[in-house]
């Protein structure tokens, strides 16, 4: 598979493919899906989304995703985005300040010593965004498993590891350009964790809806594995829109649940089925809930 779905090489598989998966948290519904080769850089397409963004959107991204210049065009277009902050990406006190914030020092000098701080900041040497920088103080116990983590990391990879970057992980950094009258320094934080949801998507698809368990090892398989997969999910979101549940875990447990001689993957294809035929009445007798 390594022709179509070169992998990173090195430690990493030969072979490898990603999934890059948007998802309006609003409604509830996958944004976009795009299928790509594990040697590809996660950043490289970070900014596809820019077409599809509308001002006054939001987006949620995850470091892999961190971009200078999606977020500067996102500012453009009026639009919001809340992040994390790479440890590599500069910030600066004002728009023309020669030489970028030491942040850890910085913290310790003009932070109230508190669990949460915030400042206003611009970011990137040459994007200078203007942001809100809100900084959480991480537990003792937390920022040692932080700091045994990266320097596991580190020697598995052969790389040293910086002084610097171990007191950086004391903290988890958020940026945004959400205006603080709309979000307290405490909310962002709650805000951010619903790009868990992402998280749930993938946790379903590979424990629960047969991802990329068919049994060949053929491209078209792969392709068709992912998109089913993806489908069987949209069903599951579908189901617990309609009938209320509290979770897609909970939709799903009440689909199986309702099942005793299929798999749970082959009663969500006789649902699909149902929908495509506008069967309602099979709809009832497959699922029981509808």
């Amino acid at each position: 598979m390594a022709a179509e779905f070169k992998g990173s090489g090195g430690n990493a598989s030969v072979a490898c493919v990603k999934v890059d998966y948007s998802y309006d948290l609003k409604s509830e519904k996958a944004e976009h899906i795009a299928i790509r080769q594990g040697a590809d850089s996660d950043q490289g397409f970070a900014e596809d989304l820019a077409a599809r963004i509308q001002p006054g959107d939001l987006v949620i991204r995850d470091l892999g995703y961190f971009c200078l210049n999606f977020f500067a065009y996102l500012v453009s277009i009026d639009a919001y985005f809340l992040s994390r902050l790479s440890f590599n990406v500069n910030v600066y006190q004002t728009a023309d300040a020669d030489e970028p914030v030491k942040l850890i020092q910085y913290i310790n000098r003009f932070g109230d010593g508190g669990k949460t701080m915030e400042f206003n900041m611009f970011l990137g040497q040459k994007q200078r965004i203007p942001i809100r920088l809100i900084v959480y103080r991480l537990p003792a116990d937390v920022y040692r498993k932080r700091q045994k983590a990266a320097i596991k990391a580190a020697k598995r990879k052969g790389r040293g590891i910086s002084l610097s970057y171990l007191k950086f992980l004391n903290y988890t950094f958020f940026i945004t350009n959400v205006s603080a009258t709309l979000w307290s320094m405490e909310v962002v934080g709650i805000v951010y964790r619903l790009r868990w949801q992402v998280e749930v998507h993938f946790k379903e698809a590979k424990q629960h809806l047969s991802f990329l368990k068919e049994q060949s090892n053929h491209y078209a398989a792969y392709i068709a594995s992912i998109h089913l997969t993806t489908i069987r999910f949209c069903l599951l979101v579908i189901a617990k829109q309609t009938q209320g549940f509290g979770s897609i875990a909970q939709t799903r447990q009440t689909l199986c649940s309702n099942s005793t001689d299929i798999s749970f993957a082959g009663k969500l294809w006789q649902v699909f089925r149902a929908l495509i035929c506008g069967a309602l009445d099979g709809l009832k007798a497959i699922s029981g809930i509808f």
